[in-house]
């Protein structure tokens, strides 16, 4: 399995990959992503033409997993397992997340949820507690 990573500053064409896998994406989309790429440094993982993944950088050891798509016909076929196992060897420090429908793919990393709200769960994870000074 080909897994890419792009490494983006600033400049993203996450837009092309939501449209991809949503023939019609939400309305927002396009404003929460352009927001998301002027703001902050952040990674795409990707298997080509299957599953894609965007990981914000919010802080130093401070990321945001978000957009986490496959397209339908390759759903549970591993592919988004080895995008998070190749994340999560590359990244070190505090994740979050929100999931209205895949918590038990999360928590198989370790995730937990610390809030849920009428079925909208936040999720986060430590990987790396050195990467976190308080």
């Amino acid at each position: 399995m080909v897994i890419i990573v792009l490494k983006v500053k600033n400049n993203m064409g996450y837009e092309n990959i939501l449209n991809e896998i949503w023939n019609n994406p939400p309305k927002n989309v396009p404003n929460i992503v352009n927001n998301l790429k002027r703001k902050y440094n952040h990674t795409i993982y990707e298997v080509p033409d299957k599953a894609y993944m965007l990981v914000i950088e919010l802080n130093e050891g401070f990321y945001g997993i978000s957009w986490v798509c496959t397209k339908p016909e390759y759903q549970n076929k591993g592919y988004m397992t080895n995008l998070m196992n190749k994340m999560l060897k590359e990244k070190k420090g505090m994740f979050i997340l929100k999931t209205d429908s895949a918590t038990g793919f999360y928590e198989r990393f370790g995730f937990t949820t610390i809030q849920n709200t009428n079925g909208k769960y936040i999720m986060a994870l430590f990987n790396d507690t050195d990467c976190i000074d308080f």
